[in-house]
């Protein structure tokens, strides 16, 4: 059961919080940023912010190929796509999206640092 639970925290990570992105305005009302629908950053940068911030969700992402091809999609995509992504992954997993969406609103603050 604790192994199953992690696969769907894992796979919800890569959906949500390995978007990896703060600050700014909210895109929705599920409280993901406007600053994480319209990043810029690539997926190098939301790695290196994603591990100085929280690495264990860093490795998460790492031991998840699913979860990291979602986020590279989310990233090559527009922002009207990314939005709709990310409201897709969080009616799937609404508990994952409340738990994650902090770390990627704060990884979407820094990322462009890295």
């Amino acid at each position: 059961m604790v192994t199953r639970s992690m696969s769907k925290l894992a796979a919800a990570a890569g959906g949500l919080a390995l978007v990896a992105l703060a600050g700014a305005g909210i895109a929705s009302a599920d409280g993901l940023s406007e600053q994480a629908i319209n990043t810029t950053c690539n997926y190098g940068q939301v790695h290196a912010a994603l591990q100085a911030q929280n690495a264990g969700y860093a490795n998460l992402l790492d031991q998840h190929p699913d979860a990291q091809a979602f986020l590279q999609d989310y990233l090559a995509s527009p922002p009207a796509a990314r939005r709709a992504k990310a409201a897709q992954q969080a009616a799937a997993h609404p508990g994952q999206a409340a738990m994650f969406y902090p770390v990627i609103n704060n990884v979407a603050a820094t990322c462009n640092g890295f």
